[in-house]
């Protein structure tokens, strides 16, 4: 894995973390747009989001270009070429010259060279793009093209979420008041049968209040010596939706109430939930009036299907729901000036005339198909169920527009739910991903072992939740999933929410569909405590012995009393540095190895345990024979052999990565915040405080990065010269800005040069710089430097100074990671000056 691709992994991981708080749909957005240029390497971009309006998308939020181009580009409108590129839903990558788009003076005047289009898709919908781009021509490898679309995927689901959260929290109380106006019985049920929530009027019928009802099944309260069994009834609710079902249900006296019972789909509390209204056998409807009309609509609106209700007589569209709206592509008010009759295809004219002549609108069903046409021309295959209702003193008719495969999409999503709930009984950790590994599913076992929550699993990366060192195994294992084998086992670590390294059985299943692999399922247990009993074992048979020397780990036994080695796995060797030979003939080569602030806690424990005592997990450091640091985790017990000896034997993991990990994942947070800091403490800087607020800020990003000097040079106005302007030096150590005013341009070239080519200019040990530097070394050498970095400062791509930090006492080594802030935090310095001070600026160009 190159150094590009676990920066983008580090990306992501950063992004979930930040996505795990409460954000506003407008945060999301710029959060994750900057993420974008960021992993695409772009310099300016966008964020579209459908508005209140289906029919147009909206740039909410964008960054790096003109505002003339801005109001060029949004609203976006249907038929428009950048409309139908976002509605296919497919990520585009290319050369702005070769996209589709009609050019005009501000897209001209813009001089986009690449561009990346990446629709945002939740629950199958369009819900606007990412579009980011870049002034000068790039290459997105695919492992940027990866990351970005899996970046939006998780961005889309997060937006849709707090969509529909906001949506949902809106229109319960209206629900509720709603289902408690009708003089129906209306009830709320899981799919098991559990009651959710029923209105007053079944609750009066009954005779029960919510205490007596509410929480318990279903089956409870139904006559046992019906003609059909609950669950008979409650398959048929769920399975054929919309289709009626009689039920006794006894009240609270003992008594029976048979009511016609009909369910939809729907969400209860953000849970799958049956929504199942029914009147008595012997209760007469109510006619439709023009004051519960609204009610009506509202349930219409429920029904998730294209429905509408039309004029018997006339074709004339009296109300049109959500579904049907969405699904021929047209608003309420425009539908209300339409006949149903238009909306079928010119070539079923013929047909739909003789079917209405023999037998009016019923003549239309009986599970034929009609050619029906979308606003955009296009045409569908559709099935209709007509139903005569009274709507007010007009006839009129139900009309419900089925999709083929609408019914059967209908019973995959209740299995899918069954599914789901059958999982989350599950002991065993149950993970379900992408072949290219993005979370779609995990039950409450995995969560509870990460100690997440489901928002803060899904949608992420199935390899950030495993040890780096496990991630090239993981994925030749899932390599070897095929049609014809399609489930493979294998054994792996996983590090749980508590930081501890646990051993995992997993069991994989490939599902495809049309013989591609399309996810993963994931059943894993936690062995550990098998393993730990495995090395239990007094007597090591050859198969035991072969598998211990596998495990990534050192196994040991150890005379309890003497602590004399009896067995010490291969991997010792490779964990040390020291053979085994080593370890016997030098007695006190361990106490030698012990990190000496560890040696106390660490003997005081084997005491312990000696005493069968402390079995408690163990974490120490100790130094490998080339004298690096290495952090080990061990957990092990006294044993006793059948002769009466005791023997003490355990399991010795190295955990220097998840430590280093940590380390650096709490110094980039402190970075992040002191940047955070220094930008708000910029923002308020007046003239006269600038060099008070700069020697501050050098002091601070000097003790954070823990070296001797901090400072910035700028070119005077002949441009020929180069001066040390500020400087920040750490306790015991002698400035030196006196010593570096005004030196030839000349002398530096070489810190040009470098800049121009790396961005940087860096050096972990002075001693290294070749000959050639001989002027540079002259001048490192007087400050007595060991280690040195230097960012630039630019403007308009041209060099105008630098800020450097110095390592006087010790080597210092700096990655990545630590010197972008730095580069933001310099050209902050350089734009704020220009800000306050702009007839005085910084510095001047080279």
């Amino acid at each position: 894995m190159t150094q590009k691709e676990l920066d983008l992994i580090e990306l992501q991981r950063q992004l979930a973390f930040r996505l795990t708080a409460d954000l506003t749909v407008e945060a999301i957005a710029n959060l994750g747009l900057q993420a974008a240029i960021q992993a695409g390497d772009m310099d300016c971009g966008g964020v579209y989001l459908i508005g209140d309006d289906p029919h147009s998308l909206l740039l909410k939020t964008y960054l790096g270009v003109s505002e003339a181009y801005v109001k060029s580009i949004s609203p976006v409108f249907p038929g428009t070429d950048r409309w139908k590129l976002v509605m296919e839903g497919k990520p585009v990558f290319s050369n702005f010259d070769q996209l589709p788009f009609k050019q005009n003076s501000e897209l001209a005047a813009e001089g986009l060279k690449s561009v990346a289009i990446l629709p945002m898709i939740y629950q199958d919908d369009v819900i606007g793009s990412f579009q980011i781009a870049s002034h000068n021509e790039k290459f997105i490898s695919e492992s940027q093209k990866k990351v970005l679309e899996t970046m939006v995927f998780m961005f889309a689901r997060h937006i849709g979420r707090a969509w529909q959260l906001d949506k949902a929290l809106k229109n319960e109380l209206q629900l509720r008041d709603l289902i408690e106006s009708f003089d129906k019985t209306v009830l709320v049920i899981s799919y098991d049968g559990q009651i959710c929530y029923a209105n007053q009027y079944l609750l009066e019928l009954l005779g029960y209040n919510q205490q007596q009802f509410f929480g318990h099944n279903l089956e409870i309260f139904h006559n046992p010596n019906s003609d059909k069994k609950f669950s008979e009834i409650l398959d048929e609710l769920q399975n054929f939706p919309g289709q009626e079902q009689q039920i006794l249900l006894v009240n609270h006296v003992g008594e029976l109430l048979s009511l016609e019972l009909s369910a939809k789909p729907g969400m209860w509390d953000f849970k799958p939930a049956l929504f199942i209204c029914g009147f008595e056998n012997n209760a007469k409807l109510q006619d439709v009036t023009v004051e519960n009309a609204t009610d009506i609509r509202y349930l219409f609106d429920l029904i998730p299907a294209a429905t509408l209700i039309i004029n018997t007589q006339t074709f004339e569209i009296l109300h049109s729901n959500h579904g049907f709206q969405k699904l021929f592509q047209y608003s309420s008010e425009v539908l209300t000036n339409f006949n149903f009759l238009q909306f079928f295809a010119q070539h079923e004219y013929m047909r739909l005339v003789t079917a209405l002549r023999k037998r009016g609108l019923t003549g239309l069903v009986d599970n034929q198909t009609w050619a029906q046409v979308k606003r955009d021309g296009s045409e569908i295959q559709t099935i209709l169920h007509i139903h005569p209702i009274e709507w007010g003193k007009v006839p009129a008719s139900l009309v419900i527009i089925e999709q083929p495969g609408f019914l059967e999409a209908q019973r995959h999503t209740i299995n899918e739910n069954r599914y789901r709930d059958v999982v989350e009984q599950q002991v065993d950790a149950v993970v379900r991903y992408t072949p290219e590994g993005m979370i779609t599913f995990v039950n409450h076992a995995y969560c509870d072992f990460l100690k997440r929550t489901p928002e803060q699993i899904i949608g992420r990366v199935l390899y950030e939740f495993i040890p780096l060192s496990e991630v090239e195994i993981l994925k030749s294992h899932l390599g070897m999933i095929s049609i014809e084998m399609p489930v493979v086992e294998t054994h792996n670590y996983l590090i749980d929410g508590n930081g501890n390294w646990r051993f995992f059985n997993w069991i994989d299943r490939g599902i495809f569909e049309n013989g591609k692999l399309i996810e993963i399922q994931g059943a894993g247990r936690d062995v550990t405590e098998q393993v730990k009993e495995t090395l239990l074992q007094e007597t090591f048979q050859q198969h035991y012995q072969t598998l211990l020397e596998e495990l990534p780990g050192i196994v040991y036994i150890l005379h309890a009393e003497t602590l004399r080695p009896l067995y010490i796995s291969p991997l010792f060797e490779r964990m040390t540095g020291y053979n085994i030979n080593d370890l016997l003939e030098q007695p006190g080569l361990l106490r030698k190895c012990i990190h000496p602030d560890d040696f106390d806690t660490l003997r005081q424990a084997i005491s312990n345990r000696k005493a069968g005592e402390d079995l408690s997990l163990l974490e120490f450091r100790f130094f490998h024979k080339d004298g690096h640091i290495i952090w080990a985790q061990e957990f092990g017990s006294r044993i006793q052999t059948q002769a009466g000896v005791n023997i003490l034997q355990g399991f010795i993991l190295d955990v220097t990565e998840t430590q280093l990990a940590n380390q650096r994942k709490e110094f980039y947070s402190k970075f992040e915040r002191l940047a955070n800091n220094i930008s708000l403490s910029l923002m308020k800087v007046k003239p006269e405080q600038w060099n008070d607020t700069v020697n501050e800020i050098l002091g601070s990003i000097g003790m954070l990065l823990e070296v001797d000097r901090s400072y910035i040079f700028c070119l005077d106005e002949d441009q020929k010269t180069i001066s040390n302007t500020h400087e920040w030096c750490a306790e015991g150590i002698s400035p030196q800005i006196s010593n570096l005013q005004r030196l030839p341009v000349k002398e530096v070239e070489i810190w040009h040069q470098h800049f121009n080519e790396e961005n940087q200019f860096l050096f972990a040990d002075i001693q290294s710089i070749q000959n050639k530097f001989d002027c540079l070394r002259h001048i490192l050498n007087d400050e007595s430097m060991q280690s040195f970095l230097l960012v630039p400062m630019m403007r308009l791509d041209k060099i105008c100074g630098f800020i450097g930090f110095d390592s006087i006492r010790q080597k210092k080594e700096w990655d990545d990671q630590a010197i972008l802030p730095l580069r933001m935090i310099s050209q902050l310095l350089l734009n704020t000056k220009d800000r306050i001070s702009p007839q005085k600026p910084l510095l001047h160009e080279i």
